[in-house]
């Protein structure tokens, strides 16, 4: 490839990269405009490292018309008692079972789907600060205060699914996979 090759490979490569973030940008600002979407502000460290405080998300607020969120939708939402809006990780969804307790020597979050059958760890192939120990789910469950602090959350309380990473730009992550217990 010659050099001209190169710099005009690199230009096309740059004009690609500046009309995907302009039409991202009006996405954004268009869902936020027509009420389909809010932007908000994580605060604190409880979702560390999929978000950080100080991020700005998109909020789908049409999400949960129809059907509640799905085990593993990063929400915002009103905790019981609190008009303070907290980004969370849906873990469990009515009928679950749900626990926290060693495997192997390290604290895992547990799953039984629908508090029958088979045991299932929720796993995210990476390190999760859960104080003493190290696990390998769902953000920062020692930072956060979640449902096993103020209970079940009802439907109304849940303001929408976090669908975007506004600020810095990026995804919000992969959802966590469900590895059977043995």
């Amino acid at each position: 490839m010659t050099t001209a090759e190169q710099t005009s490979r690199r230009i096309n490569i740059k004009k690609w990269l500046l009309i995907t973030a302009v039409v991202l940008v009006a996405a954004v600002v268009l869902a936020i405009a027509i009420g389909f979407g809010a932007s908000k502000r994580v605060s604190g460290s409880s979702m560390r490292p999929t978000l950080h405080g100080g991020d700005r998300v998109l909020v789908d607020t049409s999400a949960y018309h129809k059907h509640g969120p799905s085990r593993f939708d990063v929400v915002a939402l009103h905790p019981p008692g609190s008009d303070v809006l907290a980004v969370k990780r849906v873990i469990g969804v009515p009928g679950d079972r749900v626990q926290i307790r060693a495997v192997d020597g390290q604290p895992q979050l547990l799953i039984q789907l629908d508090g029958k059958g088979e045991w299932f760890i929720a796993d995210r192939h990476r390190h999760v600060d859960w104080g003493p120990g190290a696990t390998a789910c769902c953000d920062n469950p020692a930072a956060s205060e979640d449902s096993r602090k103020f209970g079940f959350v009802e439907l109304s309380a849940i303001q929408g699914r976090v669908t975007f990473r506004i600020w810095p730009p990026g995804g919000i992550g992969g959802r966590p996979k469900l590895v059977q217990l043995r």
